[in-house]
């Protein structure tokens, strides 16, 4: 029997779930930043690891600015990135009442759907933007520009950038948010003709407030079995780690399974789908784009940990515990020095695979990494 309630949780990648939690804040800091020119998240990264509600947050971000009647354009670097900007900046206008007048794509000079030079599309789009800019600025408009899966692997990307800044100079601004992975935002924020970029506003998307879990599921389960107990509701809170991708799976499958009835039974068959998924589309990934060094760096650690004490998980409902390894430990079981080891770990921690636990300690970030990770040490 499939539960109705099963529809609020939606755990498909690029589309935003009805019960999106714990965001407000972020929403609120960009929308703070259109009314002031001086705000950093005027241009602004929000990076996060696979699963962690980036997309979302995203589309949070362009509903509230709609709501005000703003022009918002969203797009994705993977779109032919300048075409789709000046497009959706013509056709938005026209939505929010605001017509560009005497302006057209033809009258633009820019070519949609056609191929051209880099060189060609470059001073195609500059012209074009500019012209656009202007235009509504007299009309007393500063657009919103939402960028998703940010690579830095594009020269559209680069070229957006660097108009943005050109266009910045000349007044003609614009609100940018961008978001992409970890090591894809550093990339594009340290390109050397993009250095402005380092003084973006950057927000990063770490858990999600377990009280606001525990809560929403609360409702949620309980309207499914009125009967469901309060504990066993807390240990499935407690089992998503506050991460939205896992907190939206065990809430679909809890939902799914329960045929009017959320008991023991249920709760282990949704946590062992969750975690099947959780291993094939996020944590597996992450272990694919690491290096060689940094997987060095990762199983020495692993092993470490093995072998230590735990620390609490902050903000954990059920007490859970994780490793916590000491740094220099971790070079030790590499067979390398502490500075040879420091840049990988640097690395790890932008990547937001590991995170700092106190002075010189570290423990994995991601949730049930560390039994990821042993499944593979076989294949390492």
């Amino acid at each position: 029997m499939k539960n109705d309630a099963g529809t609020l949780f939606n755990p498909r990648f690029g589309l935003r779930p009805d019960l999106f939690l714990g965001r407000s804040e972020a929403v609120e800091t960009i929308l703070s930043a259109q009314d002031s020119t001086n705000s950093p998240y005027r241009t602004t990264f929000i990076t996060g690891l696979r699963g962690s509600g980036k997309t979302s947050l995203l589309s949070d971000i362009a509903i509230e600015f709609q709501k005000k009647k703003e022009l918002v354009v969203s797009v994705s670097e993977m779109d032919d990135l300048l075409a789709a900007v000046i497009d959706q900046l013509l056709q938005k206008s026209r939505n929010i009442g605001r017509k560009i007048t005497g302006i057209s794509a033809s009258a633009l000079g820019f070519s949609f759907g056609v191929s051209l030079s880099s060189d060609a599309q470059s001073q195609s789009f500059r012209g074009a933007i500019g012209k656009i800019l202007m235009a509504l600025k007299n009309q007393g408009i500063s657009p919103i520009i939402l960028i998703d899966e940010v690579s830095g692997e594009t020269k559209a990307l680069k070229e957006f950038a660097s108009t943005y800044q050109l266009m910045a100079r000349e007044g003609l601004d614009m609100l940018v948010v961008a978001a992409g992975l970890p090591k894809a935002v550093s990339r594009v924020a340290n390109e050397r003709a993009l250095t402005f970029l380092q003084k973006a506003g950057r927000i990063k998307l770490g858990p999600l407030p377990m009280d606001e879990i525990l809560d929403t599921y609360l409702k949620v389960f309980s309207k499914s079995d009125p009967g469901v107990t309060y504990e066993l509701v807390k240990m499935l809170a407690g089992q998503t780690y506050g991460f939205p991708y896992l907190y939206q799976l065990i809430g679909y499958y809890v939902t799914e399974l329960s045929g009017g009835k959320i008991d023991g039974d249920v709760a282990a068959k949704a946590l062992a789908r969750s975690k099947e998924l959780l291993f094939e589309n996020v944590l597996s990934l992450l272990l694919r784009d690491t290096t060689e060094k940094e997987r060095d760096f990762l199983f020495a650690m692993l092993r470490v940990s093995n072998e230590n004490a735990t620390g609490a998980i902050p903000g954990r409902l059920d007490g859970t515990t994780v490793p916590e390894v000491r740094f220099g430990d971790i070079a030790n079981r590499m067979g390398v020095t502490k500075s040879y080891a420091v840049k990988y770990r640097q690395r790890l921690l932008d990547a937001m695979l590991i995170e700092k636990a106190g002075y010189g300690k570290l423990r994995f970030a991601p949730p049930l990494f560390s039994e990821y990770l042993s499944l593979e040490m076989d294949n390492y």
